[in-house]
């Protein structure tokens, strides 16, 4: 389960970080280099969603867990929903729906990896080297379309 969860968790930073970065560079505001900002925005937006996600997310995920296992039937569709009533709070804390909403979709997200992962029972190194692969490579080939379609800056 531990191992689950980290890799879960991982996903969940880098692809909401970088849905976070793609929003903001391509809302217009830089003109240069938009490949390099996208990997300092998405650096940035980590540092917020990572706590957040490692800590919190984590938590509510193996209390829910546990509590399908002892307390009722296990059920995949229960299981996700409830992540996303508890990915609303922090935006309820707050007293912002936008940051509600987000939450919330990103908690939905966390489940369904955690579910997709647990139906998958990864084995072998091979299998989980692909899988955390998958991001950088999401990275990689946005960071270089973007980079390749903006100007470089001029030169005075």
């Amino acid at each position: 389960m531990f191992y689950r969860k980290i890799v879960t968790t991982f996903f969940v930073v880098m692809f909401v970080s970088l849905f976070f970065a793609c929003s903001y560079v391509l809302g217009g505001n830089p003109k240069y280099d938009v490949g390099d900002k996208l990997m300092l925005w998405s650096l940035f937006y980590m540092v917020y969603v990572g706590p957040i996600v490692l800590i919190y997310g984590n938590l509510v995920s193996v209390f829910l867990e546990y509590w399908q296992k002892s307390w009722s039937r296990p059920r995949d569709w229960l299981y996700v929903v409830l992540h996303g009533v508890f990915g609303l709070a922090n935006g309820l804390l707050f007293g912002s729906p936008i940051f509600a909403v987000l939450g919330a979709v990103a908690a939905l997200f966390y489940a369904i990896i955690d579910r997709w992962l647990y139906s998958r029972k990864l084995k072998g190194k091979r299998n989980r080297l692909y899988l955390l692969l998958i991001p950088f490579i999401a990275y990689g080939l946005l960071w270089g379309i973007l980079q390749l379609a903006s100007p470089s800056p001029p030169p005075f």
